[in-house]
């Protein structure tokens, strides 16, 4: 499947090392902008953060996709190349957290799935159990400033029991 991916999922399944999660899920092949690649690998990180990325980013073409001549002012350039990139190579499939964002692409007809949709088809596809998939997603909560309104964690909890049933 056809994937293009945004800084924010990459990020965070980086700093719970589940990106390996998603070969299984979506087969590939994986696509990021050049921008997205830049966010990814920002400075600050550790020796072994960057290590983990950029190992587990390998297997992803990064590609720089045209600029749009007219980006608006809602979305990041960074959020624009995910846009433009998904238009390009044509996705099937595309990874991103943030709300604006994801409002373009449905808009554009474009799937989209953000960290909480790949953590739950892992659980669903048995690559993680649904107590893996509580604890990675409160450490992504505690420790890592992953913001999920009270509401969007109670789907997500009933989500995972309804899959146990």
């Amino acid at each position: 499947m056809k994937t293009v991916s945004d800084a924010s999922v990459l990020i965070f399944l980086g700093k719970i090392r589940q990106l390996h999660l998603l070969e299984p899920l979506f087969d590939g092949p994986f696509y990021l902008s050049d921008l997205v690649y830049r966010e990814v690998l920002t400075e600050g990180l550790s020796t072994e953060e960057t290590e983990y990325l950029t190992q587990a980013l390998s297997p992803w073409k990064t590609m720089s996709p045209r600029r749009p001549s007219k980006p608006g002012t809602q979305l990041s350039l960074s959020d624009w190349s995910v846009v433009e990139l998904a238009r390009q190579v044509k996705a099937e499939l595309v990874l991103a957290d943030e709300k604006a964002l994801r409002n373009v692409l449905v808009r554009q007809h474009l799937t989209v799935m953000g960290t909480l949709g790949i953590l739950i088809r892992a659980t669903q596809k048995k690559l993680l159990t649904r107590e893996q998939t509580r604890v990675l997603m409160d450490a992504l909560v505690s420790s890592h400033r992953f913001y999920v309104s009270a509401e969007t964690y109670q789907v997500f909890l009933k989500r995972l029991q309804a899959d146990e049933g």
